[in-house]
């Protein structure tokens, strides 16, 4: 109450780091026949970690939890392998398209951020969320088709991820849960299309929330749009039912 300062009063801290990073890639692209087409991706590359995963000690406002940097981390090492097939561009008729990806990475301390067994002393932080360098591995896919309905088109496409770090086995937190999207759109004339969209999103054991299940969840949107000489309108609602679901992805990382 005096002004007295017990112990150091340190707010900031002077951060400086040198980090080099390098990238190697091999891109190659084949034809299966007339109708399919593809290309492979090998790729070895450095990614160094941002400011915030470096230096971030408070609370985030966008969810409330407090998270803590970690100024020990240093450029994760990833080698990555992707393979990707589709209808050619030419010889497939126009009504039938799809398209397959997919890819598998091995990560020499995969940063990422993590719930951690403690909880910061100040009022209403609640539980510490800190970065953390892993080694890891990582794999997923994607799936698209579409085709032709008389003047309309309906399309899909299903989405998987998997993450795991080698030395546990245990999957990361933050990894969302494989997810299934549909969409059928009408055209009214040249100028104008309405389109009825449906999300599914499958559940989750491992989230963000003291690793708990999450149920999934069923989201149905509507987008309608008339495009004019000089003016377009547009209307898109993304979850038309109002419904409650969590989102998974985190948005420290993109994650494939």
């Amino acid at each position: 109450s005096d002004g007295s300062i017990q112990g150091d009063d340190v707010r900031t801290e002077a951060m400086d780091r040198w980090m080099a990073g390098w990238a190697l890639h091999a891109h190659q692209p084949f034809l299966f026949g007339p109708t399919v087409e593809g290309s492979w991706t090998a790729t070895a590359y450095t990614r160094a970690p941002d400011s915030y995963a470096l230096g971030a000690n408070g609370i985030h406002h966008g969810t409330f939890r407090f998270e803590q940097g970690n100024a020990e981390l240093r450029p994760e090492r990833t080698m990555e392998a992707r393979l990707s097939l589709g209808s050619a561009s030419v010889g497939v008729p126009k009504r039938w398209t799809w398209s397959v990806r997919g890819f598998a990475a091995l990560h020499d301390g995969f940063i990422h951020l993590t719930p951690t067994a403690a909880f910061a002393p100040i009022a209403h932080a609640g539980q510490i969320y800190a970065f953390q360098a892993l080694d890891a591995f990582r794999t997923g896919g994607e799936a698209e088709a579409s085709v032709g309905v008389s003047q309309g088109t309906l399309s899909t496409s299903l989405s998987l991820l998997g993450q795991w770090a080698l030395e546990t086995g245990l999957g990361l937190p933050f990894t969302p849960p494989a997810e299934a999207r549909t969409a059928f759109r009408w055209p009214f004339g040249e100028a104008a299309f309405i389109e009825v969209r449906h999300r599914a999103i499958a559940a989750a054991n491992l989230t963000a929330r003291n690793e708990e299940a999450t149920a999934g969840a069923r989201l149905w949107g509507l987008a309608f749009q008339i495009q004019g000489e000089h003016l377009q309108l547009a209307l898109d609602v993304d979850n038309l039912m109002n419904t409650a679901w969590l989102d998974h992805v985190s948005a420290y990382r993109t994650l494939g």
